[in-house]
């Protein structure tokens, strides 16, 4: 009889909890505009102030560096071609450090560096052709026609021989006796 008002308690508890969470969690009513529906036109203006920019806007670079020592033209001027828009100047080459200077040098015989292993990968390659030129030589008289005997008009190889010329085949009687 005591389990009784235990599992009556855990129930009540239960429900509360319950319960809270329902009160908690239902949604609550917002307020609305509202208005009568009608017809009617509508207008809507914008003023706002603003700057009007080219369409195409062109410019002129040159592939290295130099300053512009006078300019010919004026904004709007109209160009024909051949026009000189623009006179450059070279800009002086800035004196070399020692630092600057290194790192120059080591460039130039890094390059030397690849050159010459560039000139061995050639040579290499040379060599690889006139070996294959001389295997290729040598393999020619082999396959002529001259090297096969009369009676094997057909060419080189096995399958040209006449049946009483081919060689007996593995596992023949004929073999096992050879």
């Amino acid at each position: 009889m005591m389990k009784t008002p235990r599992r009556l308690r855990l129930i009540l508890i239960a429900f509360v909890v319950v319960a809270l969470l329902l009160v908690a969690l239902w949604p609550t009513s917002r307020l609305v505009d509202t208005a009568v529906v009608g017809t009617g036109s509508v207008r809507h203006t914008v003023e706002a102030e603003g700057r009007t920019r080219l369409k195409d806007r062109f410019e002129i670079t040159a592939p290295l560096a130099a300053n512009a020592r006078r300019l010919q033209m004026e904004p709007g001027d109209r160009i024909a071609r051949g026009d000189v828009l623009v006179t450059l100047e070279p800009v002086h080459a800035p004196a070399l450090d020692a630092r600057t200077r290194r790192q120059a040098e080591a460039a130039v015989e890094a390059a030397r560096g690849r050159l010459g292993a560039a000139g061995e990968q050639v040579r290499a390659a040379d060599a690889r052709a006139a070996q294959a030129i001389a295997e290729d030589q040598r393999s020619r008289p082999c396959w002529s026609g001259d090297w096969w005997p009369a009676r094997w008009p057909s060419g080189p190889g096995p399958h040209a021989w006449p049946r009483s010329a081919r060689p007996p085949a593995p596992g023949s009687s004929a073999h096992r006796a050879a």
